[in-house]
């Protein structure tokens, strides 16, 4: 399940790449649970925590597998708790699911207990892989293994099912799924109200121009329509037709032509009937809106923007953070029509948290470790708006949606333990001390304190295992006061507003702001927006600030404060599934009791447990034919492999093991190769003697050949800093190489008369040791870029020394110097890219070279060399089609034009100047595939040379 939103797509892949070749610190006491159909691995200290897991999977196994019925595969569940990035998922290669501690803060998610909810949500997607092996999918597993069939699969069933079904299942088995939540929809409502009518290849693709519904919630939406209309077998039966692929009459849309086989739909027809009922259940909830008076205030962006958690300060001045497809998140001034950039901050930051009190704004982002994957912090920064000065207050902390208070001297915030407990913490705001924590009185899980305007209270919300309730903590008095009992209804975001406390609910299937009395727990409707309003603060003057939900963004409105005007509604409002009801039979699975067994605990020895092997595979990473296996740990420290291949350009096999350990600081990589070789040569012309004929003939070098390579790499330096990740690591390897039994195999093209030749010969001059030895590092400072942008501002240094220090029978040597350099262009969302390389190799042994060519020329090797390289790119056009036949969907157009020069000891200078064309491409065949191709026009200056060439970048 990756939670982060398709908008902070950069920061999302450097985290999702983190966990798939992520580490523990050492040192973790691993234990275990076996269970009847799951293994639950866990570090000691969540014992309890664990052995509520093993009940709560039992307990949810039956009612998760409806309508997916089929053999279950025990299951690895890896509980990991030394990170500060909340997620949880289920892969394959190896198979295994790993839930991360943290509870995901957003609103959508609704009040369930987090590890409740992936139960059922990461239980489904187990369910969902083990009923998709069938049918060529299992051939696929059963011969090459885990990771081709996860790739089989992956590629034929989109991911908008994948977790549009999870979804629907974490909707109906729990009483505060996404389905029930009216912001988890906004996206789509927002574009029908508005009249802005999308098709099925613009959500499956998305745009550069307008926001469409992700895959979670357009999944959530398809599959949901297909059960309420053809019944909770028909997505069964899609899914075993999808499953024969490409044995079937259309091997090109394999699951569209599966739904119209079952519904008699295609997939873009099921969009349409989908969001055309949508559209009539919708226009039926807003005709009864009456919108409240409010003011928008932000600017009118042309493409989506996000004008989020606004506040005002003594100057009328508005602080908000601006988010959008053309902008990274950045704090900004909103002032008579004019608005100012202060600074930029990191993606993850609205997930952690945010506030600003008008003079100071305050987050929580990402830290990790240098070394250690799994192991990363939430740590707390301070913004001064009048003089920009930015301090880190704490390090090594977990710490969440921080409130600064109205005079910035404290902040209250959510800390989260590696035994996960949850308190409310007071931090000084200038050196980041604790100055009091306290346990919510439920035992909950904390989220959104708030300060009153005086700084003598703090209201947050708490929610265990019966929903969610609102409470407030008085400092002073170490006191605190229940204002909401725990319910299931949607209750977020708190805010003390005089006798009122103001917080963000559902009435009527949209997001508004409600009121509750203090004194008589009476609530009121505040608001009364078509799509949502959120994000409340007060203004010096006592108005309301808040963010109101368009299709374009959240804009900023602003509002009287008159509570005579409100109208009163109940305190126990329901919170039906959104949309049109189906005839599910499903109940909430938490409404009965869960067992309490108390299951052994066996101690889980990660040396015992090195390999684990769940692949196969008959090509190598050069596609010569070969039979391999890998094996890749659950705890992810290592990875290991063996291959026998066959050199189909040497016709010669080869044996491999190679490997990665993870579980040391340095991480080691290793390589043991046995084999033949057979490298050819020529043609050579040899005159003979006191003759003018000529000996003409290829030689053909065969030997056999011994490697052993190992290396060892360590991280230098691994920090994100607002929107800048800084990287650096060195690596030092050596390579034994092992030549014997070299001999020359001659083919002679022209003999002459009287010449005797012979067709093989020894040469022992040729055999012997070959040791290279090698050190290489790396650094960069690489920008966070808004999804529009064309590349990411920043710097790489490479280094790289080769030589043969110990000796051996050939010599050589190699330094190798890269710097790449990237700036914003002239434009918005241009950008301009430099390279410059040098490189010199000496020697009889050539290490490969790091030195590329330009466009239309072809590799040479070279003693010394250098090059360098400038490209302007730019967007053209956004166009969003949708190719004939469905074949692909065409997202952006861009230009770019380039010069490329290799300068080198031994030829000429090499200049290519010229200009190309890339067209971006979403996918093909409704396979969410992002391709992009640039048609490259080339002309070489020098010779006059003209050409195109055909690149993907």
């Amino acid at each position: 399940m990756r939670y982060f939103i398709k908008h902070y797509i950069g920061t999302c892949l450097f985290l999702f790449l983190s966990f798939c070749v992520a580490q523990d610190p050492p040192g973790i006491d691993w234990k275990q649970i076996q269970t009847e159909h799951y293994q639950i691995i866990f570090p000691i200290e969540l014992g309890s925590e664990a052995n509520r897991v093993a009940n709560t999977m039992e307990h949810v196994h039956q009612s998760i597998g409806t309508s997916l019925e089929g053999n279950h595969r025990k299951i690895p569940i890896l509980l990991s708790n030394r990170g500060a990035i909340p997620n949880g998922f289920v892969g394959q290669g190896p198979w295994m699911s790993e839930w991360f501690n943290i509870p995901l803060m957003m609103k959508g998610m609704g009040s369930t207990e987090w590890y409740r909810d992936l139960a059922v949500h990461e239980g489904r997607h187990i369910i969902q892989n083990n009923y998709l092996n069938q049918g060529v999918s299992r051939f696929v597993g059963s011969v090459f293994g885990e990771s081709t069939q996860s790739l089989y699969t992956g590629l034929l069933i989109p991911s908008w099912f994948w977790e549009g079904d999870a979804v629907g299942i974490e909707t109906a088995l729990t009483q505060a799924g996404r389905g029930r939540s009216s912001q988890f929809n906004r996206t789509s409502r927002a574009l029908i109200l508005e009249g802005k009518k999308f098709n099925y290849h613009q959500a499956l693709y998305q745009s550069y121009k307008q926001d469409y519904p992700g895959h979670y919630e357009l999944g959530y939406l398809l599959t949901h329509h297909v059960n309420r209309q053809f019944g909770e077998k028909a997505w069964p039966n899609i899914l075993s037709k999808t499953m024969r692929w490409p044995f079937t009459l259309n091997p090109f849309f394999p699951l569209s032509r599966a739904i119209k086989k079952t519904t008699g739909l295609s997939t873009a027809q099921l969009h349409n009937d989908t969001f055309y009922d949508l559209k009539e259940y919708w226009s039926g909830q807003s005709e009864h809106v009456i919108e409240s008076a409010a003011d928008a205030i932000s600017p009118k962006p042309k493409v989506k923007t996000n004008y989020l958690f606004p506040a005002m300060n003594q100057a009328g001045e508005i602080i908000a953070l601006k988010t959008g497809l053309g902008h990274v998140p950045t704090i900004v001034i909103l002032s008579n029509g004019k608005e100012t950039t202060l600074t930029k901050i990191s993606s993850v930051v609205p997930f952690f948290g945010y506030h600003s009190n008008g003079d100071y704004a305050v987050w929580s982002s990402y830290d990790p470790d240098k070394r250690w994957t799994k192991l990363s912090w939430a740590n707390i920064r301070v913004f001064d708006i009048e003089t920009g000065a930015l301090r880190k207050i704490t390090s090594n902390m977990r710490l969440y949606n921080p409130n600064i208070s109205s005079d910035g001297n404290r902040i209250a915030a959510v800390s989260f333990s590696e035994n996960r407990h949850s308190l409310l913490v007071i931090l000084n705001a200038k050196t980041g001390e604790i100055i009091d924590r306290m346990e919510a009185p439920n035992g909950g899980f904390i989220m959104s304190p708030s300060w009153s305007a005086d700084d003598a209270e703090i209201v947050f919300t708490s929610q265990k295992f019966k929903g969610r309730g609102i409470y407030i903590y008085q400092p002073d008095k170490r006191e605190f006061e229940q204002i909401k009992q725990e319910s299931w209804m949607p209750v977020y975001k708190p805010v003390i507003n005089g006798d009122y406390i103001i917080y963000e609910s559902q009435i009527d299937g949209v997001e508004n702001l409600v009121a509750i009395h203090r004194k008589d727990k009476r609530e009121f409707q505040v608001t009364s927006r078509k799509f949502g309003a959120s994000n409340l603060s007060s203004t010096p003057d006592g108005r309301l600030l808040f963010n109101d939900y368009l299709s374009t963004g959240d804009a900023i409105a602003i509002m009287v404060f008159k509570p005579n005007v409100w109208k009163e509604i109940s305190a126990n409002r329901s919170h039906p599934i959104q949309g049109l009801e189906s005839s599910s039979e499903l109940k909430p699975i938490y409404d009965e009791p869960i067992p309490d067994k108390a299951f052994d605990v066996l101690d889980y020895k990660p040396s015992a447990r090195l390999f684990n092997f769940h692949s196969r595979y008959i090509f190598d990473g050069d596609f010569n034919p070969s039979l391999g296996i890998q094996s890749n740990n659950i705890l992810g420290t290592l990875s290991f492999g063996g291959e026998i291949s066959y050199n189909t350009n040497e016709k010669t096999t080869h044996t491999k093991t190679r490997g990665t350990y993870s579980g040391f600081y340095p991480m080691i990589n290793f390589e043991i190769s046995l084999g033949k070789r057979n490298v050819g040569y020529g043609p050579f012309h040899q005159k003979v003697d006191h003759s003018n004929d000529t000996l003409i003939y290829n030689v053909n070098e065969k030997w056999n050949e011994s490697t052993v390579d190992f290396g060892m790499s360590i991280p230098l330096i691994n920090a994100l800093n607002g929107i800048r990740t800084k990287y650096a690591f060195a690596k030092i390897g050596t390579k034994y190489i092992r030549r014997s039994n070299t001999t020359h195999h001659f083919d002679f093209l022209s003999i002459p008369p009287n010449v005797r030749v012979t067709n093989e010969r020894k040469r022992p001059d040729r055999d012997g040791n070959i040791i290279p030895v090698y050190i290489e590092s790396a650094m960069y400072s690489i920008d966070e870029k808004s999804p529009r942008d064309l590349g990411s501002p920043g710097w790489q240094l490479y280094g790289y020394v080769g030589g043969m220090p110990f000796g051996g029978m050939w010599k050589g040597q190699q330094l190798s110097f890269r710097i790449h350099h990237g700036m914003k262009g002239l434009g918005q969302h241009h950008f301009i890219s430099s390279l410059f390389q040098w490189e010199t190799n000496d020697g009889n042994y050539a290490f490969p070279s790091k030195i590329g060519f330009p466009k239309g020329y072809n590799w040479h090797a070279f003693n010394q060399g250098w090059r360098i390289k400038m490209k302007y790119e730019l967007p053209l056009f956004y166009p969003d089609w949708t190719l004939p036949l469905s074949i692909s969907y065409l997202k952006r157009i861009t230009g770019s034009i380039f010069v490329d020069q290799v300068t080198m000891d031994q030829y000429g200078p090499m200049l290519s100047v010229g200009a190309g064309v890339t067209f971006e491409s979403g996918g093909f065949f409704d396979i969410r595939m992002p391709i992009p191709l640039t048609i490259n026009f080339y002309f070489h200056p020098n010779s006059g040379e003209t050409g195109i060439q055909l690149d993907f970048e």
